[in-house]
């Protein structure tokens, strides 16, 4: 595994956040507009229980809303289907392509 240096903007917040919305969780994160280029992935994974390390899973999602922040950087929005869960645990994995 290779490790990827990520560069951040002042104008950007450099953390993933959420917010509750009515019918999910808008999970929102800044990535690379270049990304594929640089062989860069993102991905959103998800579990019910911190307890199992191997219940990660990828969600695969739509992008909901993408803002441009700067040349090179951009904040995305998915939102996430909550309904049913009592609870739910999310991460942002940046990887090689």
């Amino acid at each position: 595994m290779r490790w990827v240096e990520i560069q951040t903007s002042a104008t950007m917040s450099a953390l993933p956040n959420m917010n509750t919305a009515v019918d999910g969780i808008d999970f929102v994160y800044q990535r690379r507009r270049d990304a594929a280029t640089h062989g860069i992935r993102y991905d959103i994974e998800t579990t019910e229980s911190l307890t199992l390390p191997g219940s990660w899973e990828i969600v695969s999602l739509e992008d909901d809303g993408i803002d441009i922040v700067d040349a090179e950087f951009e904040t995305v929005t998915h939102r996430l289907d909550a309904s049913g869960k009592a609870h739910e645990f999310i991460r942002l994995s940046i990887g090689e392509l």
